[in-house]
């Protein structure tokens, strides 16, 4: 029996998408009987979830058009992303589709992850065939194909020898396939496929050329970090999203609202002594090493006996990676010599430092937590089953290169830098300690420097994150940047347009950050302002004919407008009144006074700037171009009193006054964008000298934040 789902939104019904999908296929079957044995039914269902949203947006195989549909599957750090792929080309063998090339990743290590995985989900399943691109045969793939066999196809994304192998193979094999319906998912595909406006475009342009050649297909770019995807330039062709797919993290996911939701978050410890590493080992890597150490034992003694990883995060520099290398092994070394014998210098001093993070780490324990003696002769058993790895790209070179070639140590310490930070995935993770730091610190580099995300909850109370302050503001940064991003994509997408049709505007507060790569694109601020009254106090006019040019400005404005007034009262007979104008265009308003006003000199509240962030944010899509135009007390000026320095003035907008029944200005104009015209005079004397001062009046609760943009899509 063939199950089918329906798709959310209907697409133009010319038949190049597929409509009815098949949910429950013979390759789909055999792909959950062999999941079954490590995945709940709850975590299958999210994972197919996931992949039957994607393949409703699939060109169909049959479709009477040549179609390549380019989809952004965006899910999150170590959230299962794999996992979302191999069950969407399940899928897609199911629903017609005979070829799946999958470009696996830029490194070997992260290809190998991705064809070990893809061999093993599909380990069961004799109609399907796996094999590296380089060794493929036209003729045989087409005979296998003729034979009932689906073929998936693994590629290296290499930048440097496109012309050599891999995606050279890739074009030659779409070109002589491009009959056959195929799919391309491009793992990170945010890395290197998008290409860069300032250098040649190898790999962007051998991956495009390959969509071009498939007549009936579907591309699948899958990240975690879409912000090169979503900003390339329109002036290059590229690989630009037609669509997008939100691949929910399943539940359990601890991701950056788990341990990045503030910079206070017991998960992760601010560390200010890294620069120790030069001259010996900061305290608080030892602190790390101890709690790691630690909580390899009371896994153990929970009964858990699966592996226990640590991850340290110095320099990119692969000889700064060997020292400290070299100063962890030995300092293991040295735990493992003193911890057993207890006749050794500093035995005791040891087990007192041991103790002290026990007690530490005791504060935040969740689950079953021993006695300090049984941890500690846990340790003992434990230490001669570990083991530190450096990995960089002299990969295999060594048997310390390859964590997977003895299967005798089950707690494991990783020293690397790029190496260890996109879509690598490593074993039972638990603690990090980080701290590199660049100059330039684009939103989605960083964020994939994250392989904490994904540890795992059952036992979350013996992981920690060990950075620099500087990071841990970034992350927290980024935390909002990515809500931020998800809502942002997840509310357009319910409107059913092209994705090319959607603002890219991003949610951004760390003035270190930018959104990617200058290469791809560069980040333009766009300012907002804070909830409530913003005005300014200051007197500061040196010209008496710059408050005359302010008068007429606003005057000449309100004649321009004079036939839309409305009227609010208050006083205690109801004797005074505001005249206000509802639904103005705030960017007529800019353009005509505000540009050409003179703010009072030392106005940092209100000025030409907060306006402009305004009308930025309007541009941008962020809000309406509609304001209420307030004057305050038509016909009548008001007295206010200035402070003895002669400069300032006291406040203009009051609050509820019972003595008069005024219910004040923020009470009447809170729920709406509004600008509020106050004419004062400071000398009772002199009535005639009137003093424009204008009041903002910002409703939106954002937090005091900017938002950005790409240089392509906004402001150029």
């Amino acid at each position: 029996m063939k199950e089918t789902v329906i798709k959310e939104f209907e697409k133009e019904q010319d038949g190049s998408y597929i409509t009815n999908v098949i949910t429950d296929g013979p390759f789909k079957q055999k792909l959950v009987e062999h999941m079954s044995k490590d995945w709940s039914e709850q975590a299958m269902n999210s994972v197919f979830s996931n992949s039957t949203k994607a393949v409703l947006k699939f060109v169909s195989p049959v479709s009477k058009y040549e179609k390549m549909s380019k989809l952004l599957c965006l899910g999150k750090v170590q959230s299962g992303k794999t996992a979302f792929f191999i069950s969407a080309m399940a899928l897609a063998f199911d629903n017609g589709y005979d070829i799946a090339y999958v470009i696996g990743g830029t490194k070997n290590n992260l290809l190998s992850q991705n064809a070990d995985r893809i061999l093993e989900e599909f380990s069961n399943n004799e109609d399907i065939l796996i094999m590296n691109i380089n060794n493929a045969d036209t003729r045989d793939i087409r005979q296998r194909i003729k034979c009932g066999c689906k073929v998936i196809l693994m590629v290296l994304k290499h930048k440097s020898k496109v012309s050599e192998s891999n995606l050279a193979n890739l074009e030659n094999l779409t070109s002589s396939l491009a009959d056959i319906p195929s799919i391309i998912v491009d793992d990170e595909g945010d890395e290197y496929s998008p290409g860069a406006k300032k250098r040649p475009m190898t790999v962007s342009t051998a991956i495009l050329r390959s969509i071009n050649y498939i007549k009936r297909g579907t591309y699948l770019s899958v990240t975690a970090t879409p912000q090169s995807n979503l900003l390339l330039s329109p002036e290059m062709e590229n690989v630009s999203p037609d669509d997008c797919v939100l691949v929910e993290p399943g539940e359990g996911y601890t991701g950056a609202n788990v341990f990045h939701d503030s910079v206070n978050n017991p998960l992760v410890k601010g560390v200010s002594d890294t620069g120790d590493f030069d001259t010996g080992i900061p305290q608080s890597f030892l602190e790390a090493l101890r709690f790691f150490i630690l909580g390899s034992a009371v896994r153990a003694l929970r009964g858990d006996n699966e592996a226990h990883s640590m991850l340290v995060h110095p320099s990119a520099n692969t000889t700064i990676q060997k020292i400290i290398y070299d100063k962890v092994k030995m300092q293991l070394d040295d735990i493992t010599a003193i911890m057993n014998d207890e006749t050794l210098l500093g035995h005791d001093d040891l087990i007192e430092e041991f103790k002290e993070t026990y007690e530490d780490m005791k504060q935040n324990i969740v689950y079953f937590f021993p006695s300090f003696d049984d941890t500690i002769n846990q340790i003992k058993k434990n230490l001669n089953k570990m083991r530190i790895y450096q990995i960089n790209r002299r990969e295999g070179s060594d048997a310390e290169s390859d964590p997977g070639m003895d299967k005798f140590y089950k707690y494991k310490i990783y020293v690397g830098g790029n190496m260890l930070e996109r879509g690598i995935t490593l074993k039972n993770l638990a603690v990090t300690y980080i701290y590199r730091s660049a100059k330039e610190n684009p939103v989605d580099n960083t964020l994939q420097r994250a392989r904490w995300f994904g540890y795992k909850k059952s036992y979350l109370d013996l992981c920690r994150v060990y950075m620099t302050n500087e990071m841990k503001e970034y992350f927290v940064d980024i935390d909002n940047h990515e809500n931020f991003l998800w809502e942002t994509i997840r509310k357009f997408l319910q409107t059913g347009k092209p994705l090319n049709e959607m603002k890219r505007v991003f949610l951004l507060s760390n003035e270190k950050l930018i959104l990617t790569r200058k290469s791809v694109s560069n980040t333009i601020e766009l300012g907002t302002m804070a909830q409530g009254y913003s005005y300014s106090k200051s007197l500061l006019y040196k010209k008496d004919e710059d408050i005359s040019k302010n008068y007429k400005l606003l005057e000449d404005y309100f004649v321009s407008i004079a036939d839309k007034p409305k009227y609010y009262y208050y006083g205690k007979t109801g004797e005074h009144k505001h005249r206000y104008y509802e639904n103005l265009s705030l960017k007529d308003f800019y353009e005509k006074v505000i540009v050409h006003y003179v703010f009072p000199e030392e106005s940092n509240d209100v000025n030409l700037y907060v306006f402009k962030s305004i009308i930025d944010s309007i541009n941008a899509g962020l809000l309406e171009d509609n304001f209420t135009l307030v004057k305050m007390r038509d016909g009548e000026n008001q007295f206010r009193s200035a402070l003895s320095t002669g400069v300032s003035i006291k406040e203009l907008p009051e609050s509820y006054q019972v003595t008069n029944g005024y219910e004040g200005d923020k009470k009447v104009l809170n729920d709406r964008l509004s600008v509020q015209v106050h004419y004062v005079y400071i000398d009772k004397d002199r009535k005639d000298k009137i003093i424009p001062f204008l009041v903002i009046n910002c409703p939106y609760d954002e937090r005091t934040t900017k938002y950005v943009t790409g240089e392509f899509e906004y402001g150029n």
